[in-house]
């Protein structure tokens, strides 16, 4: 009895981290779909409503850091309840902006959106915190993931109920959602940290973060790799609708192309946990990063000889990003001491938010420029290079 406590203990914990995923996540597929048409009713200007999306994107970026702090301070609940309560904030500042109809107000309110955003990426490695041994690591993170499976169908869909009722429904509910958030990440994430190895209490200064990137060789691999599968993924999802609709594709096919696309990013994770449990995190990371070529590859052959590949080649593509961030994230929380464990957390957010963003950009550069076809060779170029680095010898790697 005495052991079972604990377990049931550490699974309760972790339910309702689940639980806070799905709120989180449900909240942003809310804000994803909606936000962009808002702003450009707001405002008037395509060019406005673009910002909306960056601005939650710099949002997450600049709060990344701060909220790592927090929780090497205070602790993981206190930082996500923080990170939550900030989106929650920033929901409320949608509601007045809405209602007032000002869309600078608007554009503020959604960089505190992005707390949500840091919050959401945060629970992955809050949950392996928790776990009891660092084996059971990536499975901890993966159920988190799958979690996510659930608000990214649940969030688009509850739009056009919620719009249906009143301009604001949608910005109402992203404020219940983010305050239901912060109740169950603050149950789930506060309390011990099992397997963690806790050094004397310090700040790591950004002058060492170099020296702790070849001090902590396996948690460098886990940040490239996560860092490699989320701008790839981006870069190829974003550009997809566009693509599709150059070629006349209806919007119910484009629809189920994209959801097919979702539900792979998440629905397989825990099937890739048990993976990087068993063969090791690293060896699933790299598989996931041919895959990512592969898909890359499919996408450029099927963009203009084989459209039927399409969505295989998309579809693919959301099982390589779910296996690099499944296994990316175990590897920056395996077995490192406080407070490199949480710089190295922090450091794989922080990119994930900024390659998000920057490879957002370039890929939208990239097509308007050549093709959707230039812009999958050269994600696969760029994950071939990566590759190139991690299997070269152990000897002269570069990694």
């Amino acid at each position: 009895m005495p052991r079972r406590r604990p377990r049931l203990a550490i699974r309760a914990r972790l339910t309702a981290l689940g639980l806070a995923q799905v709120f989180a996540s449900t909240a942003a597929g809310v804000a994803l779909t909606v936000v962009t048409p808002t702003a450009f009713r707001l405002s008037g200007s395509g060019q406005i409503s673009g910002l909306a999306q960056t601005s939650m994107i710099v949002g997450a970026s600049v709060l990344t850091f701060p909220i790592a702090r927090l929780a090497q301070k205070s602790g993981r609940g206190t930082a996500l309840a923080v990170a939550f309560a900030l989106a929650a904030g920033g929901a409320g500042g949608t509601i007045g902006a809405v209602s007032i109809e000002s869309w600078p107000l608007f554009l503020v309110a959604l960089f505190l959106v992005g707390g949500g955003t840091v919050g959401g990426l945060a629970t992955r490695f809050a949950a392996a915190d928790i776990v009891e041994k660092p084996a059971s690591v990536p499975l901890a993170i993966s159920l988190i993931l799958w979690a996510g499976t659930i608000g990214a169908l649940l969030g688009p869909n509850l739009v056009g109920q919620m719009s249906a009722a009143s301009h604001l429904g949608p910005y109402q509910l992203l404020l219940i959602l983010y305050m239901l958030a912060i109740a169950a990440s603050f149950a789930g994430a506060n309390g011990k940290r099992p397997h963690i190895a806790f050094a004397a209490k310090r700040r790591v200064r950004l002058s060492e973060i170099p020296m702790l990137l070849r001090k902590h060789r396996s948690a460098t691999q886990g940040l490239i790799i996560t860092l490699v599968s989320h701008a790839a993924m981006i870069a190829l999802m974003g550009m997809a609708p566009v693509h599709l609709s150059h070629l006349q594709t209806s919007a119910g096919v484009v629809g189920l192309i994209m959801s097919a696309h979702l539900v792979a990013m998440y629905v397989l994770s825990p099937v890739f946990g048990m993976l990087a449990r068993w063969r090791g995190a690293g060896v699933v990371g790299v598989a996931g990063l041919i895959l990512s070529g592969v898909s890359a590859v499919i996408l450029a052959l099927a963009s203009t000889n084989t459209p039927w590949l399409f969505p295989v080649g998309l579809t693919l593509l959301g099982f390589a990003w779910s296996m690099g961030i499944v296994a990316g994230s175990a590897l920056v929380s395996g077995k490192i001491p406080e407070p490199e464990r949480g710089v190295f957390q922090g450091l794989t957010d922080l990119g994930m938010n900024v390659s998000g963003g920057v490879f957002s950009v370039l890929a939208g550069l990239v097509m308007a420029a050549l093709s959707y076809e230039a812009l999958a060779w050269t994600i696969a170029a760029i994950v071939l290079v990566v590759l190139g680095g991690f299997l070269r010898p152990p000897r002269t790697r570069g990694f």
